[in-house]
């Protein structure tokens, strides 16, 4: 890259906004892997996240639950699609394997279980159907999964399968495909491979293989801030990219740096920023709602203030989640993070009045 600052090896460490309080997290072995070594823990691998006894979901990574905030997300959604309560069964606690040997144990034969205790059932089968094998659980959310999945018939081609079942109340898979195929060639933007619905309604994109989102790199260094230049870099790049998005008529909706993530290391595109998930986009140049009919989306903590009121999305408001996580680059969060929800658009018209973010 043209900068130092993206590190693929370094640890991802989450803090727990309440406490700050860092913990090891131990994952198991494989699933399917008879006589794997185990290595001792270090817990600059693993990424914390807080727990829950009878969580219905685990982060793959680290056979670990998830954040708070995306479980309370599905107990308050109650997304009809979510897993059974077995799917979240506490595992036994094992020594955590570096995460290349564990992509490399994977048996591309394996059956109905599937390449990993967290694929659930359904995703596996709908994966094979289209000729591919689930390696692991990337990124899961209220409508969609993302795995990592393998070419059967070329087990050197890899890429990315974000999978949509039938019974979801929110279909977003369709605009996505409809937006990289608006922006295929553009810089940073996915090249889609192939889209699918299978037999029983689940849809399925398959896009290039990507690597570690700028969330989790810019909690990895000291103080979960980056250096100056690199920070500078990162915000001018990631401004191209949501130009770039606009001047395709469409705006993203969603900015954060979850949604900005590396090129894969070792590739040809490893010096790359790209803009990622497409599912809240819409054309900006399409007709506007009544007052007060556009809903509130996107996350809070970089939600403009004009859709706290229900005001129709305009590609400022894109602009101004960017400049959040711009300033959270430079120091490390936000000045409403540790606020409730009902206080962040408070705090930011306050800020919008002094013409500056408060530190």
């Amino acid at each position: 890259m043209d900068s130092d600052y993206i590190c693929l090896g370094a640890p991802a460490v989450a803090c727990n906004p309440a406490s700050h309080n860092q913990q090891k997290t131990t994952a198991p072995d494989p699933a399917g892997v008879d006589g794997g070594q185990a290595e001792p823990t270090n817990s600059a691998d693993v990424i914390q996240k807080p727990n829950f006894d009878q969580s219905a979901y685990v982060d793959l990574s680290t056979r670990a639950q998830p954040m708070a905030e995306n479980e309370a997300l599905y107990q308050a959604k109650q997304i009809p699609s979510a897993p059974d309560a077995s799917f979240g069964k506490q595992q036994p606690h094992h020594t955590t394997i570096e995460k290349e040997d564990k992509e490399s144990l994977v048996n591309a034969n394996l059956e109905v279980q599937g390449a990993d205790p967290s694929v659930r059932d359904s995703d596996f089968f709908t994966i094979r159907s289209i000729g591919y094998t689930p390696l692991r659980l990337v990124q899961f959310g209220p409508f969609t999964r993302v795995y990592f999945v393998r070419n059967k018939k070329n087990p050197a081609h890899e890429c990315m399968a974000k999978v949509e079942s039938y019974n979801e109340n929110k279909r977003t898979v369709g605009i996505e495909a409809r937006v990289y195929l608006d922006c295929k060639g553009v810089r940073g933007f996915a090249e889609l491979y192939d889209r699918f619905r299978t037999l029983n309604g689940s849809r399925v994109l398959l896009i290039q293989r990507l690597g570690t989102d700028l969330n989790r790199i810019r909690r990895a260094h000291p103080g979960q801030s980056l250096l100056y230049v690199d920070a500078l870099k990162l915000c001018l790049k990631t401004f191209t990219r949501i130009w770039s998005l606009h001047d395709r008529s469409w705006m993203h909706r969603n900015i954060n740096p979850s949604d900005f993530v590396v090129g894969q290391p070792h590739s040809d595109f490893d010096d790359q920023i790209f803009i990622i998930d497409f599912g809240l986009a819409r054309r900006w140049r399409e007709k506007s709602r009544p007052f007060g009919a556009c809903p509130i989306v996107g996350a809070d903590a970089y939600r403009p203030i004009s859709n706290y009121c229900r005001l129709e999305y305009q590609p400022k408001d894109d602009i101004e989640s960017w400049f959040y996580m711009c300033h959270e680059f430079f120091n490390g969060n936000l000045p409403w993070d540790k606020l409730p929800h009902t206080s962040t658009v408070d705090f930011k018209v306050y800020c919008r009045s002094l013409g500056v973010i408060c530190y």
